[in-house]
């Protein structure tokens, strides 16, 4: 009989420690809500560019087409930066959360003492 050979996918591991859940279930959020950004920010930003660019060569003579394309690549990549930054913005307290909960507070980084001015 030949012999099997082993898998080498990695095994899916169900956690049973509940602080690792929660961690895993802020960090799948805030990627969520990245994306989210993402899907709202680029088409606004795409037309934003265009429009601008639209307005101010209406009078010229020239063709529309190439900063047109411009403008579209320009709006696409604002809108990766502007979506992700929005994403992160709205959810990434959660994150903040987590960890201050994960932390013992005798391991928390102790605070510097206030100044009086």
């Amino acid at each position: 009989m030949a012999e099997q050979p082993q898998s080498r996918a990695l095994a899916h591991t169900e956690t049973t420690d509940p602080r690792l859940e929660e961690m895993r279930q802020a960090e799948h959020d805030l990627v969520r809500w990245i994306v989210i950004g993402i899907v709202v920010a680029v088409p606004v930003c795409v037309v934003l560019f265009m429009a601008a660019i639209a307005l101010s060569l209406r009078n010229e003579s020239t063709d529309l087409a190439a900063p047109l394309a411009m403008a579209a690549a320009v709006g696409t990549l604002a809108g990766l930066f502007f979506g992700a930054w929005a994403g992160f913005v709205f959810k990434g307290n959660a994150l903040d959360e987590v960890d201050r909960k994960a932390q013992p507070r005798g391991e928390r980084p102790s605070r510097p003492p206030a100044r009086d001015h």
